[in-house]
Order: C-alpha cells, then structure tokens, then sequence
C-alpha cells in the first residue's frame, strides 16, 4: 500500500468563520473551500498557545512550551529538536516547506531575561533552557540578512524540511528564499 500524500495549511492569525467553507458569505476563498470539501475540515480546533511563533512550534514537535523551551515569540525552536517532518522524513516521505516558518526569529530582537531577579536561582536555571539559542543556525528567518543578501543559504534539512521556499514576515515585508 502506498503512502498517502498530504498537505498541512498554517495561516497566521485567521480564525475559521473567515474562510467560505466554514459559513462566510462575504469573504471569497474557493481554493480553501474546494481542498476542505475534498478533505478533512475541523469544527472543533484549539491552540495549544495563542502566540505565533510558540503555537507553530507546538505543532511541529507536539510538546507544549513548558516542554519545547519556546514560551514566547523570540525563542526559537532548538535545532536539535525532533519534529513530525523529521518523523515523516525518516519514513521516506519528501519533505518541503513553502511560505513562512517562524521556528526562528525573524528579526535581531533578543528576548529580555526576567525584569524582576531570581535570586534563589543562578543564571543558567532561570529560564527553560540553560542556554540562549543563538548563532548561525539561529539565523535562517532574520529579514535583515534576506534584505542583505537575497541569495544567502541555509542548511537543510531545516527542521526536517528537505525543500524550502521560506517566505519571511508579515504583511508588506515579506523576504523570501528558495533552497533545494
């Protein structure tokens, strides 16, 4: 028996009465529509984290942020972390990434440490992970470096990911980047 193929849409903060499928009349996506009459449409769905970057990673490994490390916007995902795509990429499934990712920072923000000392604790127990995750693998989804270099690589597999079209930010300042 073959295996089935699949295809898993992430928008970012766009809740279900948005799209035609699920009741709106006004607003026109009859792409969504036609995948979601032809596959498996949710009626009861939940985030694990109502901020981005964390709930994206809570999908990916499907361990919560107390778990995953990643509490918050600005703390990416640890590259050494087992995904569902490295899971179904060591099955022999292709794997791709298109569109925005957000297991990493997209901008040169660093997440300030506790505004208020834990003085009981020393400084590398005070957050979830001993250490901050930074450095060159940390910078695959920093817009500045894509303004400055729109051919710059990245290693991949990325989380798992052998194929990525990696489109960065929101709204109007989008960056993007391919690699095979």
């Amino acid at each position: 028996m073959s295996q089935p193929n699949f295809i898993v849409i992430m928008t970012d903060q766009h809740r279900a009465d948005h799209l035609g499928c699920y009741g709106n009349s006004i607003i026109q996506t009859p792409h969504i529509d036609s995948i979601a009459a032809r596959g498996i449409r949710f009626e009861h769905f939940y985030v694990a984290c109502p901020i981005c970057m964390p709930n994206r990673i809570v999908f990916m490994t499907g361990r919560m942020p107390s778990v995953n490390g990643s509490r918050h916007n600005g703390i990416p995902l640890d590259r050494n972390a087992v995904t569902f795509v490295d899971l179904l990429r060591h099955a022999g499934y292709r794997t791709a990434l298109i569109g925005k990712c957000h297991l990493q920072n997209m901008t040169n923000k660093v997440v300030p440490g506790p505004s208020v000392p834990l003085a009981s604790l020393s400084e590398e127990l005070r957050d979830a992970s001993r250490e901050r995750r930074v450095g060159e693998e940390y910078e695959a989804e920093l817009m500045h470096l894509w303004r400055a270099d729109p051919n710059r690589s990245f290693p991949t597999p990325y989380y798992g990911f052998d194929t990525v079209r990696l489109a960065d930010g929101h709204g109007d300042q989008v960056q993007g980047h391919y690699t095979k």
